[in-house]
This record gives structure tokens, sequence and C-alpha cells, in this order.
């Protein structure tokens, strides 16, 4: 099974890409793309640095279990290694 990247976790923690740009008012098309590669002008499962507070503060309000290490890319920086 594949590792859940970023924009996974995020996604589930508000159960689902509806319910996410609904709570943080980013479009449903741009969450969308941010599964999708690089290659097809997503951004390969991370989330952009600019969403990740909107996120964050959404989550919190709600009471969602999810911080700021669930939204940061870790899979480059252990490749480095």
């Amino acid at each position: 099974m594949a590792e859940k990247t970023p924009a996974d976790i995020a996604i589930a923690a508000f159960g689902g890409v509806e319910a996410l740009a609904s709570a943080t008012k980013i479009p449903v098309k741009r969450i969308y793309r941010w599964r999708q590669s690089l290659a097809k002008g997503g951004s390969d499962g991370r989330v952009p640095a600019n969403q990740q507070g909107v996120i964050l503060r959404a989550a919190r309000k709600r009471r969602l279990d999810l911080c700021a290490e669930d939204l940061i890319d870790m899979r480059v920086a252990e490749d480095v290694q």
C-alpha cells in the first residue's frame, strides 16, 4: 500500500474533498489537483504552503486531529539522507 500523502491526510481529516473545500473555501478543483502527478499539472500529493495555514485553522475550529506536520511532505527529505 502506498504511503499517504499530505493531501490524502488533509482530505481524510475533513471527510472528503467537498468537506475540505467547504471548510476552507478552497475550490474543489484545486484540491483534486493536489493528488494529481506533477506531469498532469498537480502537486503530487503536496499541499501548497500558502494553503496549509488555512487548512490548519479550519481543522482547529472543527477540533479535527490534524497538525502542521501532517501537511508537510517528508518524502523528499527522507530520500536525501
